[in-house]
């Protein structure tokens, strides 16, 4: 097992906003099978057997011209030299890099719980992300708990969402469905099969009818009737997570004025100057 991480120059952020994380995301997960795989906001942490690394300096390359051309505006060179990446000897020393590597959006201040982080092969572990980027792990529960036991999330450990009493409404669902597709909100209703997944979970998990559901995603009845209103492991995903805070749908903001994102900042910042400290010692 190999585990790479892939820098931003200097004090870059590698995306925004979340739409820009799923272009990144996007384009590691084609790289090779993955072990798993966390975006941070200025590094990349990738496990995997094996990455053919003409495919993935393709990847990055490819997502800075992206990014250049989506922004309307030059990008600076982008990725830091790459390092060479660390051999995982045996399953004991993979078991702590793959917590280390999962529980970095918690240490880096960004979030309280890793389930809560939407870049994060974490979420396909346990099964509440689509199209799944990894296999479901078998213990669920006791994966996730040897995960989310740290002092930057609970002591004791976070649970699996449990289902809510309250029947979720339209929004619920639009916000759960963005959240588990990594898809953001503003585009959900516009692009077809996003718009279709959203269909089919409104059919299956509200009691709306087809009228309602096609004023909510501005279209004619039809289309909401061609949407096939079956029980798949996209609507288990959303209807396990609806209602669940650490599920929000993935909003448009510039991610670095966020609270998180300045809680990011300020660590980093402190990570740094102690690094400066240490080294005029």
């Amino acid at each position: 097992m190999l585990h790479y991480s892939l820098h931003a120059r200097g004090n870059l952020w590698l995306f925004h906003t979340w739409g820009e994380a799923r272009a990144l995301w996007d384009r590691l997960t084609a790289v090779a099978p993955l072990h798993h795989l966390c975006l941070m906001p200025d590094h990349v942490h990738l496990l995997a057997s094996t990455v053919d690394t003409v495919r993935l300096g393709g990847a990055l390359s490819g997502y800075a011209r992206w990014l250049a051309h989506h922004r309307a505006e030059p990008v600076s060179r982008l990725w830091a030299r790459p390092r060479p990446p660390r051999e995982i000897p045996n399953q004991e020393h993979l078991d702590r890099t793959r917590r280390y590597v999962l529980l970095n959006p918690c240490r880096g201040c960004l979030v309280s719980d890793p389930l809560a982080w939407p870049f994060s092969t974490h979420r396909d572990a346990l099964g509440f992300a689509w199209p799944r980027a990894r296999r479901l792990v078998q213990d669920r529960a006791g994966f996730h708990s040897y995960v989310s036991k740290d002092e930057t999330a609970s002591p004791e450990g976070t649970g699996l969402p449990i289902p809510n009493l309250r029947e979720p409404t339209f929004v619920d669902i639009e916000q759960a469905v963005s959240a588990v597709l990594r898809f953001p909100l503003e585009r959900l209703r516009i692009e077809p099969a996003p718009r279709a997944a959203l269909i089919r979970c409104a059919r299956v998990l509200t009691p709306l009818s087809a009228r309602a559901i096609a004023r909510e995603v501005s279209c004619v009845p039809s289309t909401v009737t061609r949407v096939e209103a079956s029980r798949d492991s996209l609507v288990i995903a959303v209807e396990a997570v609806a209602l669940d805070a650490r599920f929000p749908g993935l909003g448009s903001e510039d991610l670095r004025w966020t609270p998180a994102g300045r809680r990011y900042a300020a660590y980093v910042a402190a990570k740094r100057r102690a690094r400066s400290s240490g080294a005029e010692r």
